[in-house]
Order: structure tokens, then sequence, then C-alpha cells
């Protein structure tokens, strides 16, 4: 029975872990949204009034865009699609039948 007991606890710990990652993941990927949208609305600005600053400062914030994009696909790809992070919870008894 306390056996029975120590499994039941074991799979509840690693339910519990798996929903506080995807918790995590979740507001991870809110946040990087959220940063990369400041970011292309403070280079999009500067873009569209390419006259008001100088070359070398246009030149910055377009490469710097086109790296947030590239991170941002990476990112998304590392924590949403990537799933293999964490084992599948599966039961932890071992009663044999018979």
């Amino acid at each position: 029975m306390e056996q029975l007991r120590q499994e039941r606890e074991s799979f509840d710990q690693a339910k519990s872990q798996g929903a506080q990652w995807f918790s995590y993941k979740l507001r991870m990927g809110y946040g990087i949204n959220l940063l990369l949208l400041g970011v292309a609305a403070a280079c999009t600005y500067i873009l569209l009034r390419h006259d008001d600053y100088p070359a070398h400062v246009v030149t910055i914030v377009a490469a710097t865009l086109l790296g947030d994009m590239i991170t941002l696909a990476i990112a998304v790809f590392k924590l949403v699609l990537q799933n293999n992070q964490l084992p599948a919870v599966q039961p932890t008894t071992r009663i044999k039948d018979g």
C-alpha cells in the first residue's frame, strides 16, 4: 500500500511539473511577442521617418529588425515546437497480474 501511495505522489508531482513548464513556456511566448512588438514598433517608426535620422542609424535599425525576426522564429521553434524537454507523464505502478 505504501508503494502505491509513493507512486501516486510521484505521478502527481510529474503531472504538476508538466503543468508548470507549460505555463512557463506560455508566459515566455507572450513575453517574447511583446518584446518583439516593442522593438518592431520603434524600428518601424525610425524606418518610416528615415529622412530624420543618419544613414548609419537607419542601417542599424533595419539590421535590428531583421535580427529580431530571426530570433523570434528560433525562439518559437525552441520553446513551442520542440516538445521533447520533459518526459511524458506515464503510470508508475508496477502491479503484476496474477
